[in-house]
């Protein structure tokens, strides 16, 4: 079982199924912690690549957008 941090996280990725555990302690903040199977990470980070793509293509398609009409001005 490995521990990572994240943005001030602690992600544990843990070969079983993905899990959450909530525990609040008297006078203090909820503690969550975060369980994840390397499965789910990859799922998590293909869907954060596929995000990344698809913005690339919408800023490429509103550049070629202001050029065209930049040049019809």
């Amino acid at each position: 079982m490995n521990l990572i941090r994240r943005n001030g996280t602690d992600v544990q990725l843990d070969p079983q199924p993905s899990s959450v555990l909530k525990t609040v302690s008297p006078n203090k903040k909820p503690n969550i912690s975060i369980s994840l199977s390397q499965d789910t990470l990859d799922d998590i980070r293909e869907i954060g690549r596929e995000e990344m793509r698809s913005r690339s293509q919408m800023i490429e398609i509103l550049l070629i957008e202001a050029i065209r009409a930049r040049e019809e001005r």
